[in-house]
């Protein structure tokens, strides 16, 4: 080919490929993207106009990208040129006590009324009808879950998951009576294509009406948690009194966890990097259940300087948190003796037997603050477990399990006497991660950034974490069950 028809052939061609990236840069998916509108509803009386000024956010799920749009008058939300994709919906309004009485006539409990709503995982193309979100009003408690220390620590260089702890804070003006509060992890489906489909409700959670033996007179899935563990902050005859504005620490063993230390097989055992996990030798209290559990982890040690938590529903050898995320949290309080919580079987069992498990329900009632949790990255989501009322969000550390960090509550406001941490019962809005968990942490005020190294680990670390699913619940003996 002679030089003048090879000159023509080289610029064709730059301007094809020229083309060709330029139209990637315009349209990287090559899907159009679409017009959407997202409608408000509340589940009580309150009309459309209430909601204005509502914002909804639009996140999708695998990039964590967010839209946001403010609701009009008429109870709409417009979102336009919004990538196709797969996204959570969430809506967050707050009144103050003042606007509630004017729409209903009576004042709130508190100086402010939230309400929730929360639409998960969401196809949106050019197909999505319009979506409608509920506000559910939100329950505002004095005590708070704080922080939760659930990701643990490399399983080779730091402690794995035995330095777990989560931590509660009072968040009101006065002292609050810690004694007889209950610590609950939330029983439920984790699979997001479980099987025995029929046993599953629209959102993939357990269809705990199926349950063999559930009354048909209960709402089932709307009015009760499951409960996963329980334990419960002893009633000792002394009171265990939380001022406002102090938190306290509940650690899976309370050890200093950067120090070497000989297990209860004689073993010394040691972190690799004792930067990567934390000293909870000065918790609060601590879960003991080498003394009713025939093999507890080698690492469960009694600390006789930190009071043990009295034991109601145990799940697997300690007080094991979700590594990967997939748990749900809760406090709650009540006067029924745990020996007469309601109790069933997991829908998908229909043969139950004196071997089944069965969970103890726990009603929505009792609840005093509730976390939901999942796994990152978010586009590993499970079924969730709480109610919008309890939780219309989720929070997650994005450098996943055994990662060193953990969630916590953002602060709100510092007043004189205390600091105010947010409690909008959304806690994609109230939570955001610490680097490092850190147990007496001050909260922070804005949400952390995550880097681009922190989803780096171990390949070991999956295997080993969902070695745990192994682990079952039971009663424990001291509960007369």
């Amino acid at each position: 080919m002679n030089a003048l028809l090879r000159t023509p052939l080289l610029y064709l061609c730059l301007l094809i490929t020229g083309a060709v990236f330029a139209g990637c840069d315009s349209n990287p998916s090559g899907v159009e993207p679409v017009d959407i509108t997202v409608n408000l509803a509340f589940s009580e009386g309150y009309d459309s106009a209430a909601s204005a000024g509502t914002r909804v956010t639009l996140t999708n799920i695998s990039s964590q990208e967010t839209f946001e749009a403010e609701v009009t008058e008429e109870g709409q939300a417009s979102f336009q040129d919004v990538p196709a994709g797969d996204y959570n919906v969430s809506a967050v309004l707050t009144l103050d006590r003042q606007t509630v009485f004017e729409l209903t006539g009576n004042y709130p409990d508190k100086d402010e009324l939230s309400f929730n709503g929360t639409v998960s995982d969401v196809r949106i193309n050019q197909n999505t009808e319009p979506l409608t979100v509920e506000l559910t009003a939100g329950r505002l408690g004095d005590l708070v879950i704080k922080q939760i220390y659930y990701a643990g620590s490399d399983i080779i260089e730091g402690a794995g998951f035995r330095d777990q702890y989560l931590s509660i804070y009072n968040n009101s003006n006065r002292d609050i009576n810690l004694d007889g509060l209950y610590v609950m992890g939330v029983h439920g489906n984790r699979t997001p294509d479980g099987e025995n489909s029929q046993y599953l409700t629209e959102d993939g959670q357990f269809d705990w009406n199926q349950s063999v033996g559930m009354p048909d007179s209960v709402n089932a899935n709307e009015d009760f948690l499951y409960a996963k563990y329980i334990y419960q902050i002893p009633e000792d005859g002394t009171p265990d009194i939380l001022p406002p504005g102090e938190s306290v620490v509940i650690a899976q063993n309370a050890l200093n966890h950067k120090q070497p230390y000989v297990n209860a097989e004689g073993d010394t055992v040691s972190a690799g990097d004792p930067s990567l996990t934390v000293d909870l030798s000065g918790a609060d209290y601590e879960v003991y259940l080498a003394d009713q559990i025939d093999d507890p982890q080698p690492s469960d040690l009694d600390n006789p300087n930190v009071p043990n938590l009295r034991s109601i529903f145990i799940f697997g050898d300690d007080f094991i948190l979700d590594p990967l995320g997939r748990d749900a949290y809760a406090l709650f309080r009540t006067d029924t003796p745990a020996s007469d919580f309601e109790a069933y079987a997991e829908p998908t069992e229909r043969d139950v037997t004196e071997n089944t498990t069965l969970y103890p329900q726990i009603p929505t009632d009792w609840i005093v603050d509730a976390v939901e949790t999942q796994p990152a990255p978010t586009d590993d989501q499970i079924p969730r477990k709480l109610q919008n009322r309890l939780d219309a969000g989720y929070t997650f550390v994005p450098g996943d399990f055994y990662s060193s960090q953990s969630v916590i509550r953002l602060l709100s406001k510092d007043q004189e006497d205390r600091s105010i941490l947010e409690d909008t019962n959304n806690s994609e809005e109230n939570f955001t991660f610490l680097e490092k968990a850190t147990p007496r942490a001050m909260p922070p005020q804005t949400a952390n950034t995550p880097t681009g190294t922190q989803r780096q680990r171990l390949r070991t670390k999956r295997e080993r974490a969902i070695s745990l699913d192994t682990f079952e619940s039971r009663w424990a003996p001291r509960v007369n069950r």
